[in-house]
């Protein structure tokens, strides 16, 4: 029990205003920024639900290219602005966890203040909370791996592939 306290007030104090420390490189946030609000809204629904479903599930750059390939959406697009597409993508997922993190460690407070109360089974709460938590940062971690390689690879192109996108 005095380490979910520890783990919750860590996490609390982490994230009091909301905010999520960025795991992802700092240019791939600036091409989402920049790209997002001017591309077709087909890409922009389609980008929004390939997110979303990526939820819990490992990243991989190339896997997910190859399967957009195969998405309608994203027919007769070349290969580097799928990369963006690629980005725009993982990027949403990232900010997805950021969300799940938020939402969990608001949850833990409320469960803290439960367990105080003598309200919930401290051993199961803080084993299935500990979980979640590791998996997220895991995925986190790992989508930020991948970002940093399919950034590096459009790195002279991302003004030409927001255009593309259009």
């Amino acid at each position: 029990m005095k380490h979910l306290l520890f783990c919750c007030s860590v996490f609390v104090a982490s994230f009091c205003n909301g905010q999520v420390p960025a795991a992802m490189p700092p240019e791939a946030d600036t091409f989402y920024n920049e790209a997002m609000p001017v591309i077709k809204g087909q890409l922009k629904n389609a980008v929004l639900k390939t997110a979303a479903s990526m939820q819990g599930r490992t990243a991989n750059a190339d896997s997910l290219s190859m399967t957009l390939k195969k998405n309608p959406a994203f027919k007769g697009i070349n290969d580097q602005a799928l990369k963006g597409v690629t980005t725009l993508i993982m990027v949403q997922a990232s900010k997805n966890a950021d969300d799940d993190l938020k939402k969990m460690v608001l949850s833990m407070r409320g469960n803290n203040e439960s367990l105080k109360a003598g309200k919930s089974d401290p051993r199961s709460t803080e084993d299935e909370k500990q979980f979640k938590l590791k998996l997220i940062m895991l995925l986190k971690s790992q989508l930020a791996e991948e970002l940093s390689t399919v950034m590096k690879q459009m790195a002279s192109d991302r003004a030409s592939i927001i255009e593309y996108l259009r």
